[in-house]
């Protein structure tokens, strides 16, 4: 039951409903504070949870389950997230993805999985809270917030446009930053265990979150202007201090991992630190001397081949299909895959919770017509009720 209600706080799939309209409609520089820190408070119960668990040597046969819980969240938030035009939005859901990974680790139930949680907790914080003050500072500049207002960014507001690539990179779990050891040591927690289901779901959706923030640095960017208010500048010195204040973060964390592990591993439990070692390594010099270029280089060629597929397919479509208006233009290549992924992404947990809130309208208003709020029908109540009674009584007699 506590996991039930951590995961809901967490926004995992199915119970994530609340998540993208409350960040969303947010004030902007709240939006931050929301994604990179409130949202992280349910993976330190669930890690607490877990560790509790262990000492007690509790039975854990969910853990498998809430493994998979995670890498369903995480699939379905990445797929949620290619489909908005809201900038918002689309990073909620990037942030409903991101915790997917993040519960996936806990639910490991081991030491190296604590590790990787608690170390892609840190990372996705200070990822997080730099895109959503990046979008913070593009609503402020522009006035816009979709997609298609939207363009030419990295022009105007140069330091910006780093700050959200520095982001992402760190993100998405390319090298060298904290995003791929994160990720790889995910991977190898996983592998220990033998979840090779979870493993290709987890690939699959770091897949899926490069084509979103591929979109989001090409659309906001990178592509031509649209229609902006004019005389667009550079965000505030405010912003852009908090945004490299995190990117100093995201270097620290990267290049000297133990700053972080090692006092928030004392701060749980002495022992729990000192037991943090895999194949006879501390989690430094696992992160010191791994080699992490046969895997950099089959998760690059996977990607290319999979985004080169999805390119080939789009421009086949585009030539077999011959408009009758010639000045209809062709779907571009995100238009034309939105519909693929809506549909491999029904709104069945918003229809869910939608008919679930109209049954309880509904209940609520059958039982109004009972409880009335009239002082005179609730005697009336009474006094059936004592007649009922006492016609019970005397018929036993």
């Amino acid at each position: 039951m506590l996991a039930i209600g951590l995961l809901i706080k967490a926004g995992a799939i199915g119970v994530h409903v609340w998540l993208p309209g409350a960040y969303a409609e947010a004030d902007d520089d709240l939006s931050a504070l929301l994604s990179a820190v409130v949202s992280k408070m349910a993976i330190f119960g669930l890690v607490v949870g877990g560790y509790v668990a262990i000492r007690s040597e509790a039975t854990l046969s969910v853990a498998y389950a809430v493994g998979w819980i995670g890498m369903l969240t995480a699939m379905a938030g990445g797929m949620l997230a290619l489909q908005q035009d809201n900038i918002k939005r689309m990073l909620a859901y990037s942030s409903m993805s991101q915790l997917g990974y993040i519960v996936t680790a806990v639910a490991l139930m081991s030491h190296l999985g604590w590790v990787t949680a608690l170390y892609l907790t840190a990372n996705r914080l200070m990822t997080k809270g730099i895109l959503f003050l990046v979008a913070a500072a593009i609503v402020l500049r522009t006035g816009a917030e979709t997609f298609a207002d939207l363009g030419g960014l990295a022009r105007l507001m140069p330091l910006t446009f780093a700050a959200a690539t520095i982001a992402i990179i760190a993100m998405s779990g390319l090298p060298p930053l904290a995003g791929f050891g994160g990720k790889w040591l995910l991977l190898s927690a996983m592998m220990e265990k033998g979840w090779y289901g979870p493993i290709t779901m987890g690939l699959v959706a770091t897949f899926v979150g490069f084509l979103y923030m591929a979109r989001l640095i090409q659309t906001v960017f990178l592509d031509a202007p649209k229609s902006m208010k004019p005389g667009v500048s550079e965000a505030p010195a405010t912003l852009l201090a908090s945004q490299y204040l995190l990117i100093v973060g995201i270097l620290v964390l990267s290049f000297f991992p133990k700053l972080l592990i090692e006092p928030v591993s004392q701060a749980i439990d002495p022992y729990f630190a000192s037991t943090l070692v895999w194949q006879g390594m501390s989690f430094e010099m696992i992160y010191g001397y791994w080699n992490p270029v046969p895997v950099m280089l089959t998760t690059a060629a996977l990607s290319a081949v999979a985004f080169g597929a999805m390119v080939l397919l789009w421009r086949a479509r585009r030539k077999s299909s011959q408009f009758s208006d010639m000045q209809q233009r062709p779907l571009g290549f995100y238009a034309f895959f939105k519909p693929i992924f809506a549909k491999l992404t029904p709104p069945l947990a918003w229809n869910f919770w939608r008919g679930l809130a109209d049954g309880a309208m509904s209940l609520g208003d059958m039982i109004r017509t009972v409880y009335t709020g009239n002082g005179q029908t609730y005697t009336i109540y009474v006094l059936y009720y004592f007649a009922a009674l006492y016609a019970a009584c005397m018929s036993t007699r």
